[in-house]
C-alpha cells in the first residue's frame, strides 16, 4: 500500500505538470527568441500580434482587438507559423475578371495598382498571375509584401477597393455568378473584327492580291481568329500544316534553330499586316521556321479548305499566287539559285499539284 507521503508526492506532481509544462517551454522560447513582441504568429486556432512573453503563457493581440493568451505548453506543442515584423511576409489575395479581357491587360493593371497601395512593401515587387478559371470569370492572384502582417486585412481590402475602381476606368467587368439557358453570341469586344476590317487586312496580304473583293469575303467568312500570348509558339519549325497567318496586331519573331542546335537564330520580326506560313498553305511544305509572339497577338488564319473552291473555280490564280510569292525571295531558301522564271514555274506546278488543278 502507498504511504500517505507518497500519495501526495503523486498529487502533487500531477497538479504541477502542466505549470511545469509551462514553465520549461517558456524557457526554452525565451532562450530559443522564437519570436519578439509584435510579432505576429499562428498557432493552433490563435493568431494575433505578440504583446507579452512570461513564463507561463504568450499574450496575443487578435485582429478583432480580443486578447489571447496562450500557454506556453500548447504553443511548444502545436505548429506555429511566424510573420516577424521587420520581415517581408508575402501574401495572396484572389480578384475575378471578364474572360473577354486578354489576361496581359489585365495583370499590366492588378500589378501597377497593388503597388501603390499603403502598406505594400517597397523593397520586392507584388505580381499578379492567371490562378485559375472560374464558371464566370478568370481568376487572378495578386502577391504583394508587407513589414507589418498584422495590417494584412486592411491592406487587402484597400487593393480590392483600388482593384475595383481601376477595372472600372478601364471599362473592364468584374463579373458574378451566373446560370442561365441561352443563346451563345460572342461580345463585340476589344478584338472583335467586323468582315470590313477583315478584307481591309487581307488586302494588305500581297499573296493575296490576284483575289477580288468578293473572293476575299468568302476567305474572310470562314478564317479563324487565334489570340497568342507572348513568348508562346505560333509554329513550329518541321511540322505539318495547311494554312497560313496574318498578324492583326501584336509582334511575333521567325527564327531557325542554329548550326549546334542549341540555340536560335532570328530570321525576321513581323507586325500587323505581315503574312507567315503561306508556302504551307498553298504547297503543303513543313513549316519552314519557328514563329513566336514577341507581344500578345492576334493572328487569322486561313485554311486550305477556304481558298480550294477560289483556286478551283479560277486555275489562272495558281499562277498569280505563284507569281507574287516569287517577288517575296527571302522566304524562298531552299530554291536559292534557280532563275526567277525557274521559281515561279515550280511554284505555279506546286500549287496546282497540291489543290489538285
Amino acid at each position: 500500500m502507498l504511504t500517505g507521503g507518497a500519495v501526495l508526492a503523486a498529487v502533487l506532481a500531477l497538479a504541477l505538470q502542466e505549470t511545469l509544462g509551462n514553465l520549461f517551454a517558456g524557457i526554452a522560447l525565451h532562450m530559443e527568441e522564437t519570436y519578439e513582441i509584435g510579432d505576429v504568429i499562428h498557432s493552433g486556432d490563435f493568431m494575433g500580434v505578440v504583446e507579452s512573453v512570461s513564463w507561463r503563457a504568450t499574450r496575443l493581440r487578435g485582429f478583432n482587438n480580443q486578447r489571447v493568451v496562450v500557454p506556453n505548453s500548447v504553443i511548444a506543442r502545436d505548429r506555429l507559423e511566424i510573420f516577424p515584423r521587420n520581415n517581408l511576409n508575402a501574401r495572396t489575395i484572389s480578384v475575378s475578371v471578364d474572360y473577354h479581357v486578354a489576361p496581359a491587360t489585365v495583370i499590366g493593371i492588378l500589378t501597377q495598382v497593388a503597388a501603390h497601395v499603403d502598406g505594400v512593401a517597397r523593397e520586392l515587387p507584388c505580381f499578379a498571375r492567371v490562378g485559375g478559371f472560374g464558371d464566370s470569370a478568370v481568376v487572378y492572384e495578386i502577391k504583394y509584401f508587407t513589414r507589418d502582417y498584422s495590417a494584412r486585412d486592411r491592406i487587402d481590402a484597400d487593393i480590392r477597393k483600388a482593384v475595383w475602381y481601376a477595372l472600372r476606368r478601364n471599362g473592364i467587368e468584374m463579373p458574378f455568378p451566373i446560370r442561365a439557358f441561352q443563346p451563345y453570341t460572342p461580345p463585340s469586344g476589344e478584338h472583335q473584327l467586323t468582315p470590313e476590317e477583315t478584307v481591309r487586312r487581307l488586302r494588305e496580304v500581297d499573296v493575296l492580291d490576284p483575289l477580288s473583293d468578293q473572293e476575299l469575303q468568302s476567305i474572310a467568312a470562314a478564317l479563324r481568329v487565334h489570340f497568342y500570348s507572348k513568348g508562346e509558339a505560333i509554329l513550329r519549325h518541321g511540322t505539318a500544316g495547311d494554312s497560313m497567318f496574318v498578324v492583326h496586331s501584336g509582334m511575333v519573331v521567325v527564327r531557325l534553330p542554329d548550326d549546334s542546335m542549341t540555340g536560335w537564330h532570328q530570321v525576321a520580326q513581323l507586325g500587323p499586316g505581315s503574312v507567315f506560313g503561306e508556302m504551307a498553305l498553298l504547297t503543303g511544305e513543313m513549316r519552314a521556321a519557328d514563329v513566336v509572339a514577341m507581344t500578345d497577338v492576334v493572328a487569322l488564319e486561313i485554311g486550305k479548305e477556304s481558298l480550294q473552291p477560289i483556286i478551283a473555280s479560277h486555275p489562272d490564280l495558281a499562277g498569280a499566287i505563284s507569281h507574287q510569292i516569287m517577288l517575296r525571295k527571302e522566304h524562298l531558301d531552299s530554291l536559292r539559285g534557280e532563275s526567277p522564271e525557274e521559281i515561279e514555274l515550280t511554284l505555279m506546278s506546286r500549287i496546282r499539284s497540291y489543290f489538285g488543278l
